[in-house]
Parts: structure tokens; C-alpha cells; sequence
């Protein structure tokens, strides 16, 4: 073929080649592109995100924990008056249904006058229920000083007991040196202030005392009239018509000169229920407001999506131990699953990642969770979130070594080399035997010529013997009669 010819022939080649590779590059760009997005990408930009002065913020999701927002959600900031809901958290911990407190002089000692407080004398009898209120409410020191004596002996105990609590619920940064937080020392983050009022809502005193707007307090021995307390949260006061905001159903606000303006709240709408912190706010009403308005992002831009049961389908899974089915589980979704996603998503098609084929004997709950994908109404498929499933197991007494007549169990790394291991040592033992087995028949094959050598020699002696014998009996006698 002539060289130009070929030199065409290659070029054309070439050409197609570099074709298809651009072709097979600009799939997998698109795959990997949709493959990253994130919910962050799927938040509707109908809802615009508010703008937030305050140094920290966050929402989150009261039932499924979703963080909706964030801004230096985990910066430490000192918490002022928001320490106080972990005291009023271990105070209805403990059995407030009648119990009394008798107020001492160290519940008194070294409480700030300029601070709120209720005015107790010591020796007032007052109820702890009382105490609760006028500390969520009003942000007493003198009550919050109560509280903590009461329950652990000290101050210095009950901030040891406080930030083992708030570490049980989940806060990894929290430092809290008095019950009332006004000393600066007492910071925390927006994140683990967040995961600590969710826990705590979980207790119903808790909820009633953090709900309330107003408590009128039982009288006590040194007292002759009630004690009014009204809540410093203006979020929740219909007289604050520039601050309240009506979906509100629960709130503490703060404040102190390393803190700035806090507030920390909830609110419902449709079923829907949010909380928010505010920490480093400017002043009073920008905290409001701006709550407010990330209440209402959080409303308007997410919806909870309720997971089902049936979206697994098969799921029975063989435990595979050396290479046999030794027990299968059986894997369910856990019931009211619920994800946080963006509004977009609430009519979605929900899908599952695969799941494994087999789980390996020791299995982690880890290896359980799977993937929740949204299809969304133009097709696209994007990560929804990941599930931790539930699972029941169910004995194999019969050591299988095959899922079905097409199926053979896969067989884990560690089974593969002891299976390598055990036909070594069974290829071992069959040759130590036959040696054993050798040298036995050659101990008896000696054995037996030791005995036949023995035997002729036997033989041979007496031969010998006879012989000798017949040569004496047969000898002349005449020399013998000449002598005679």
C-alpha cells in the first residue's frame, strides 16, 4: 500500500479515536458533576437566604436534627443568660412535683445586684417548680444560685454537672463556671447550644417552663404576696408588636457585655417545627428580627420527606463466616424516617443504594447504612441523605456453602487464606500418614527377612549337625580288632 495511502488511512484512525475519547470524557464529566451536587445546590432560590448580622446563627430542624443554616455555627462565644437553660434542663430533671427549696446564704453569696434577680431571703421556702420559672423567664441569678445549690451541694459541683449534661447531648464545646452564665467563662457554640435545647425539649417540664410567657409563683414563710414573673423574650409577647413573631412557641433571651444580644427559640408552622440561636446579636431587636426571618426561610425553603419501609425491597442478607452462610439478617428502614430537604424535593421519587450482596461475620453497624437518592421532577438524581437500618437475625443451623445452584457464597479475604491454609495442612497430614504408613511396611518387610535369615541359618546349623553326626556313625572299625 502506498505510504500516503496508509498515512490517510491512520490520520482518519486517529481522528476517530480522539472522537470517541472527547465523547467518553464529556459523559463522565456530566456523571461526576451530578454525582457531586449537594442539597445546598437544590435549595429553591425562590427562598432567599436572609442576612444575618449577628456572629452566630443557626437553624435546625426540631425532628430530624437537620441543620437548615448556619453561620460560625461552631465559633465559642460566651453564652450569657442561654447558660441557663442547662440549669433549668437539670432542675426539672430531678423530681420538681412539690419539692421545696430552702434558700441558704451560699445560694446568695457573690450574685451581681445589677443582675435580675427575685429577691430571696435566706430561709425563704420556695417550690423548685417556682425557681424553673423565674429563671427561664426572668433570668434570676439569685433562683439559678438556688437551683444549683440544692441539687449538688455547690457551685463549682453544678457546673461539673452541667457540662457533663451538655456533653450527653452532644455539645463537644461548652464550658459553663456558674449557673446563671453571667461570668464570661460560660461559652458555648450555636451548634452545641442547638443540640442541647433539643434534647432538653425532650423533657416535658422543660417544654411547659420554656413555652410559658407568664408564672405567678406560690407564696413562701417570708414572702406575703405572689411573685409575678414575665418573660424577657419579646418574641413570644403580643405587647411587642415590632418583636413578636407569631409562629414563636418557645423562647429565652440574654444578654451581657462579652456576649452581646442571644436568644434562643422555637417556632412551628404546618406541622413543621424549627429552632434558632442567636449569639453576638447588635442589639435587641435585630435578634428578633432576624430570627424572624430565618424562621421563615427555614419554613419556606425545606420540607420533611418521609422515607418508606417499602423502598428496600429484598433484604435478606447471608452473613458469610470462612466461606458458609453462618446467619442471615433481615434489614428494615426504621419507622418515621424522616430527611430535611430542600422544597423542591417534597414530591421527589425516592430511591436506595444497593444493597451488599453478603455482610462478613462481625459485620458493623456502619456497613448498614445506605443512601437515600431524590429523583426530581426534571430527572435529575441528587443525594438525599443516608440511613442507618434496622436489622433481625435469624440462625443458620445447617453450615451452607452456597446461596443458590447459580449463586456461590463469595468467600471474604481472611476465608480465602485459611481455606489456603487448611488444604496445606490437609496435603501435609496425607503425606505425613503415607510416610507413616511406609515406614511401617518397611519395618515389617524387615522384620519378616530377619525372621527367613534366621531361619536358614537355623536350617543350615542343623544340616550341619546331622550331617556330622551320620559322618561319626558311618566310620571304619578294623584298625580297632588288629590292636585286640
Amino acid at each position: 500500500m502506498p505510504e500516503r495511502q496508509i498515512t490517510r488511512l491512520c490520520g482518519i484512525d486517529m481522528k476517530r479515536i480522539l472522537i470517541y475519547l472527547l465523547i467518553v470524557a464529556m459523559a463522565l464529566s456530566c456523571f461526576c458533576g451530578i454525582a457531586s451536587a449537594d442539597l445546598s445546590e437544590g435549595t429553591s432560590q425562590a427562598v432567599p437566604i436572609p442576612e444575618i448580622s449577628a456572629t452566630a446563627a443557626l437553624i435546625m430542624d426540631l425532628d430530624t436534627g437537620a441543620v437548615l443554616y448556619g453561620k460560625n455555627e461552631d465559633q465559642a462565644l460566651p453564652s450569657a443568660d442561654l447558660t441557663q437553660i442547662v440549669t433549668v434542663l437539670l432542675g426539672a430533671e430531678a423530681n420538681v412535683e412539690g419539692k421545696t427549696v430552702t434558700v441558704t446564704k451560699e445560694m446568695l453569696s457573690g450574685i451581681n445586684k445589677s443582675s435580675s434577680h427575685i429577691n430571696l431571703k435566706e430561709g425563704e421556702e420556695i417550690l423548685l417548680s417556682d425557681l424553673l420559672y423565674a429563671v427561664m423567664l426572668t433570668s434570676a441569678a439569685d433562683a439559678a444560685n438556688a437551683i444549683a445549690v440544692s441539687l449538688s451541694g455547690s457551685i463549682s459541683q453544678f457546673s461539673a454537672d452541667m457540662v457533663r449534661k451538655a456533653q450527653s447531648l452532644g455539645s463537644a464545646s461548652s464550658t459553663f463556671s456558674t449557673p446563671d452564665g453571667l461570668n464570661s467563662n460560660n461559652k458555648t457554640t450555636a451548634s452545641d447550644l442547638a443540640l442541647i435545647l433539643r434534647g432538653a425539649l425532650k423533657n416535658e417540664t422543660f417544654r411547659t417552663v420554656f413555652s410559658e410567657i407568664s408564672h405567678k409563683t406560690a407564696k413562701t414563710n417570708k414572702t406575703n404576696s405572689y411573685r409575678t414573673l414575665s418573660t424577657l423574650c419579646h418574641l413570644l409577647k403580643k405587647s411587642e408588636a415590632n418583636a413578636k413573631y407569631d409562629s414563636a412557641t418557645g423562647g429565652k433571651s440574654g444578654w451581657s457585655d462579652a456576649a452581646g444580644y442571644t436568644l434562643a427559640a422555637t417556632a412551628e408552622k404546618d406541622g413543621k417545627k424549627l429552632l434558632c440561636i442567636i449569639l453576638g446579636g447588635s442589639d435587641s431587636k435585630t435578634r428578633y428580627s432576624e430570627a424572624a426571618a430565618l424562621f421563615e426561610y427555614g419554613f419556606a425553603a425545606f420540607c420533611n420527606v418521609t422515607v418508606p419501609e417499602s423502598i428496600l425491597g429484598a433484604n435478606s442478607i447471608p452473613v458469610i463466616d470462612e466461606g458458609f452462610i453462618t446467619r442471615k439478617i433481615t434489614l428494615t428502614m426504621p419507622q418515621n424516617t424522616v430527611l430535611t430537604l430542600p422544597v423542591e424535593y417534597e414530591n421527589a421519587q425516592l430511591t436506595v443504594s444497593a444493597l451488599p450482596a453478603f455482610l462478613s461475620e462481625g459485620f458493623e453497624q456502619s456497613e448498614l447504612r445506605v443512601t437515600i437518592s431524590a429523583v426530581l421532577s426534571d430527572g435529575t438524581k441528587r443525594v438525599a441523605g443516608e440511613v442507618t437500618l434496622n436489622y433481625t437475625v435469624t440462625e443458620v443451623f445447617e453450615r451452607n456453602d452456597t446461596l443458590g445452584t447459580e449463586n456461590p457464597v463469595p468467600q471474604t479475604t481472611g476465608a480465602k487464606i485459611w481455606n489456603v491454609v487448611r488444604m496445606i495442612l490437609i496435603v501435609l497430614l496425607i503425606i505425613i500418614g503415607v510416610l507413616i504408613l511406609l515406614a511401617i511396611l518397611m519395618f515389617l518387610i524387615s522384620f519378616a527377612q530377619r525372621r527367613r535369615r534366621k531361619a536358614r541359618r537355623r536350617r543350615k546349623l542343623e544340616a550341619q549337625r546331622k550331617a556330622e553326626e551320620e559322618a561319626l556313625n558311618s566310620a571304619p572299625t578294623g584298625r580297632r580288632h588288629r590292636k585286640e
